[in-house]
Formats: C-alpha cells, structure tokens, sequence
C-alpha cells in the first residue's frame, strides 16, 4: 500500500515522529523538517541546538529548488585571544581523541533561530504553533536516554561538566545521563514558546539578544547586538551535477561538501566504479582512488573546510505531493556554553581546529563559516528519487557518495545501500568497515596506512534517506551506525 502521507528518515524515533504529526495534520515536507528539527534539539541534545547552524535543501512539487543557508557567522570584530575565553578541550571518540576549543570566544553567532522561521515564511503550510508543539511537548515530559544518546553524552562528558548551567541539562551525580534516564528541558520548552509569539526578532535584535550580547561582552565572548542584528538567512541555487541519467542537487560553495561530492562521483563515473561488485580488493583499491581525487581537489581548489569529529545530525524527508526538504545541522564539538535564560546550548565553530587553514582563532571576521554538511535531493526525471544527508563531519562527503553509487550505480535498496560497509581515505589513512573485503583476501595500498575497524561505526557517518521509487512509492533507509528510524504513513 502506497503511503497516504510521506516518509521521513531521521537520528531518533521522536524526531522521526514529529515529522511524520505534521504530515498527518496536513502540512508539507518543509513543515515536517522544521518540527522534526525543533524535536532534535530535545531529543539529540548532544548533536545539535538550537545555537547551532544548518542548511535545508528543497524541491518543491512545482519542481522549484532552493538551498537555505542558515550556518553559523563569524563575528564582526576579532578579539585578542589573550583576552577572551577560550579553552583547550578534547571529544574522546573511542580510541581516537580530537582537539579543540570551547568557551565563550569559541560561539560564531547561530544559525537555526533565524533558519526555522525563514523556511516557515516561505514554504511552510501550517501555523508555526503547530510546528513547535512536539519540541515543547517533549522538552517538558522528558526524553528517554538512548544507547547511542548515552555514548554521544559520554565522549563530550569533560566538556559537559565543566558549567554548572550545562551540568544540570545533560548530567547528574558528576557523570553524564546514562541509559534510561530521562531528560528535561523545561525553560527551553518556555524558550520555544516565547520564540513562537515573538519570532526570531526575539533571539536577533531583542532580550534574548540583549541577554547573549551582555553574556559575551562581560565573560570574553565575541559575539554583539550588531552581529546578531545583522545575520541573515542566503538562498542559495544548489550546485548540480549529472549522475547516470540523474540530477543530484546538493551543496554550493562556500560550503565545500557538494563540491567534493560531485566530484567525486565524476571521479567514480570515469572509473565505472559502480560496474564492479561492491566488494573485493579491486574494488577497494578504486573506491580509495576516488576518495584520493576528492581530497586533491578539496587540497587544490577549497580553501577552509571542516575535518573535525563534530557533533552534526540529518533528517530527509518526501511527502505525497512530490515535495522533499534534506536538512542537517549541527552544534559543532559542543561549546560548554548556553546562551543565557534559554537553555539553548550554543556552538563551538569557532573552536575547530581544522576549520579555518590559518590557524587556532585567525577566522575571517564576519564571515559565512565553510561545512562538509551536504543535504542532497536527487532527481529522476524531474521528481525526487533520493533525499540524502549525513552527519560525520569530514565522512560526510564519502558516505553519501558511496550510498548514492550503491542505489544509483549498484542498484541496491535504499536500506541495503546505507547498511553496507563504507570506506574513507584522510591523512594517508585508508580506514574501512568490516566486509570490503573477500574472507581472507590481503589488501594494501601503496603510500597509505590501512586501518580496518571490527564493525560499523558511527565514525563513517550517519546516512539518512527518503526514497521514491519508479511507481511513485515512497520508502526510506536509516543509518543503524547512528541509532536512525524510519517512519512513513
């Protein structure tokens, strides 16, 4: 039976299910995304905030596209480092350990405020109350701690507890929320609410504005009255490529994950990489190639980018009239800070080590900041086959190439594509899940290291997909390496 309604494609159950009310209240794609997004910053508290940024990729059913760039913005004036806030901290990622910094003078000025009501004015269908009904809902009643919601809690834990105003969101006892418990967030339940009357005035130009800018000023933070003032959201026309009779629109510039993604499926076009069994040292050899070729080009033609182990989220999503929306966001490596008299936990970007290339806090004042975020919508014909995005920072790129060649490419299902083992080439380190391999069968690769892992991690990504097929049914594929659900109606 085809879907009366739509399929949505998200990292938890209760964003996958406010996505789903908002279609069976009548609303669109666009107005699924924005409640599923709202309810992710309940419910993947560690991955994403509202003090955070994103981008929304769109096609409407009338067959218009649009890319919103809501990312974070650097502030207008730099301040010396000596004099601002701005610590030394690390996300311990399994036996990996990244740098970078956090702290007042590590928040570039937030994005999603400003996204969420934008996209509402312009494509939304349903009263913005509506919409923010499930994130207050569940704010309030608490959200239950999930396997992976406790390990996403645990590697951020040194950060999590050094403020007493973020140790009361995501701990208790000295340690972070584990397995069961459940999470409150009333006053960003209130947050919410007064956001809904006042709109994002509110958080830009008015007290809560007031409140973040005083925040910074007294505690070494960058962040003004005049750079929240002045951000504005910037529709984009996505970049666009040709893939095997097929349209991919993803990303533009300044963002550099699209481009690397469109070139690397030119790369793996040219090498019929997708003619070859998806399995097997040749075809490893090929596949880490064409990864090689996309970190050239980044290398060669991109100059800031962000390979950072940060903290990021994707949800996809078609409706029955034909619309689709790809939207990823992200809160960074987590700053250690709220935005005051919200619960509004806010980014670190300008705390990354690898996102600008001229050093630790040398970021360009007033700057739209770079991203690896990549929300694609693939069309077949003129209609939305494939809405595609991941999380995982400098893998996002790789895993949604390498889940596109194996729809498009391999013909596989769209759960058969996310679910098989994927690889990634950085650093002169081929790392790769379990099965690329034949039983037994030796594999190197000249002038790299070879790193296999024992099984699929949320290291290669977190690969979310709404699907359409040929007859115009609707499906979806979550990725299990980040805990992903799947709800269609």
């Amino acid at each position: 039976m085809n879907p009366k309604y739509g399929t949505i494609a998200a990292g938890h159950p209760t964003t996958a299910q406010a996505g789903i009310d908002m279609l069976e209240a009548g609303g669109n794609a666009f107005d699924a995304a924005l409640a599923a997004m709202l309810v992710s910053f309940v419910s993947e508290a560690s991955l994403t905030s509202m003090g955070g940024g994103g981008f929304m990729n769109t096609y409407t059913a009338a067959g218009e596209a649009c890319l919103f760039d809501f990312f974070v913005q650097t502030p207008r004036k730099r301040q010396k480092m000596s004099e601002v806030d701005f610590r030394d901290s690390y996300i311990h990622f399994g036996a990996v350990s990244q740098h970078q910094y956090n702290g007042k003078a590590s928040v570039a000025v937030p994005g999603c405020p400003a996204g969420l009501f934008h996209i509402h004015r312009r494509l939304g269908s349903l009263p913005m109350k509506e919409i923010i009904r499930p994130a207050v809902k569940l704010a309030r009643e608490g959200v239950i701690i999930t396997p992976y919601q406790e390990y996403s809690l645990k590697i951020l834990e040194s950060i999590l507890l050094q403020k007493p105003e973020v140790a009361r969101r995501y701990t208790k006892d000295g340690r972070t929320l584990r397995l069961g418990e459940r999470m409150f967030l009333p006053l960003f339940a209130d947050t919410l609410e007064w956001l809904e009357e006042e709109g994002s005035e509110l958080f830009y130009k008015g007290e809560i504005a007031r409140k973040f800018a005083e925040d910074h000023a007294q505690h070494g933070g960058s962040i003004s009255l005049e750079d929240l003032a002045h951000y504005e959201v910037i529709e984009r026309k996505p970049l666009q490529t040709d893939y095997r009779e097929h349209v991919i629109l993803t990303n533009p510039p300044p963002s550099a994950g699209g481009s690397l993604i469109c070139h690397g499926l030119e790369q793996a076009e040219a090498m019929q990489l997708s003619r070859q069994q998806p399995m097997g040292g040749n075809y490893l050899t090929e596949l880490a190639s064409v990864i090689q070729a996309m970190d050239s080009y980044r290398r060669d033609h991109l100059t800031s980018y962000l390979d950072a182990l940060g903290n990021t989220t994707h949800l996809s999503v078609i409706d029955r009239k034909g619309n689709a929306a790809s939207l990823t966001t992200t809160i960074g490596g987590s700053s250690g800070e709220m935005i005051p008299d919200t619960d509004i936990h806010a980014n670190n970007m300008l705390g990354e080590t690898d996102l600008f290339p001229k050093g630790v806090y040398q970021w360009p004042e007033n700057r739209r900041v770079s991203s690896m975020m990549s929300p694609s919508i693939v069309l077949y014909q003129g209609k939305p086959k494939i809405v595609i995005g991941s999380g995982g920072s400098a893998r996002i790129r790789t895993a949604i190439m390498q889940v596109v060649i194996n729809l498009i490419g391999q013909g596989m299902s769209p759960q058969e594509a996310v679910d098989h083992p994927r690889a990634h080439w950085e650093g002169h380190l081929l790392s790769a899940e379990p099965g690329l391999l034949y039983e037994g069968e030796a594999f190197s690769l000249p002038g790299s290291r070879v790193q296999f892992w024992e099984e699929k991690n949320m290291f290669f990504g977190g690969t979310h997909v709404a699907y359409q097929d040929a007859n115009g049914m609707l499906m979806g594929a979550a990725d299990r390496r980040r805990a992903g659900v799947v709800m269609t109606r």
